[in-house]
């Protein structure tokens, strides 16, 4: 069940769910200096709201570097 309402989680519906990196704090900055990129741009890029090759390679510096976790939300 989803906040009380009658939605049951279905292959859809789980499928649809955003996966995003869990970061600590200053590390999008580190980022973005590293890589000379926007902050906005590594924010895209870890809460899964971008899938280009910089987003890839910002995510993979991320997880192998800075430690971050990947969740899924919905």
């Amino acid at each position: 069940m989803h906040r009380g309402l009658n939605i049951k989680p279905t292959d859809k519906y789980i499928k649809n769910m955003a996966k995003q990196l869990l970061t600590t704090k200053g590390t999008g900055r580190k980022i973005a200096k590293l890589l000379r990129v926007s902050e906005q741009t590594v924010s895209k890029a870890v809460r899964g709201k971008s899938d280009t090759d910089t987003a890839r390679k910002i995510r993979k510096i991320a997880v192998e570097n800075y430690g971050a976790v990947e969740v899924e939300t919905n």
